[in-house]
């Protein structure tokens, strides 16, 4: 008995080192970081396209909803000017919103300079922080300090308007 004992512990030892469990698998191994491709230009366009009819209302009715808020004194009139003002702080979210999702994408060479130039505005809007500038109430401050930032503000919108129509090919 005690000779087979032997025998059978070495085939048991030999079958147990070419048993599945020690070889190689076929898995694929793990690469490196993902390499970032080309965005497309309709992927490009579409981080924009959220945003771009609420900016050209802003852009368009910019001088009108300052004279809203300014002069307008009956209720409606207030609501009216709270919601312009509203919608020119919201411009400056928004568009750090576009930077920061385009900041993530690979710009197709074709479009470069049409995202650098709408960019350049976008970031002028961005850093007029209305809040800051202007204060948090409903309606803007009357300082010089604000009056300031919001003509800053008009002056990036007249440049913003055609900016935006030259989306016009890939909207």
């Amino acid at each position: 008995m005690k000779r087979l004992v032997l025998p059978v512990l070495l085939a048991v030892a030999l079958l147990s080192g070419c048993s599945a469990a020690g070889a190689p698998t076929d898995s694929p191994t793990p690469s490196s970081a993902p390499t970032q491709t080309e965005a497309t230009p309709q992927q490009v366009a579409s981080v924009l396209a959220q945003y771009k009819a609420d900016w050209e209302e802003v852009v368009d009715g910019a001088i009108d909803c300052r004279a809203t808020w300014a002069l307008d004194t009956d209720p409606v009139g207030k609501i009216k000017g709270s919601s312009c003002y509203l919608r020119e702080q919201t411009i400056g979210i928004t568009a750090q919103l576009v930077l920061r999702d385009w900041a993530k994408l690979e710009i197709p060479s074709s479009m470069s300079s049409l995202v650098g130039d709408t960019s350049k505005l976008l970031q002028g809007v961005a850093d007029i922080d209305l809040k800051t500038e202007c204060g948090a109430d409903v309606v803007p401050a009357d300082t010089a300090q604000c009056n300031t930032a919001l003509g800053s503000r008009n002056f990036l919108y007249t440049a913003l308007k055609p900016q935006l129509a030259a989306w016009s090919p890939y909207l």
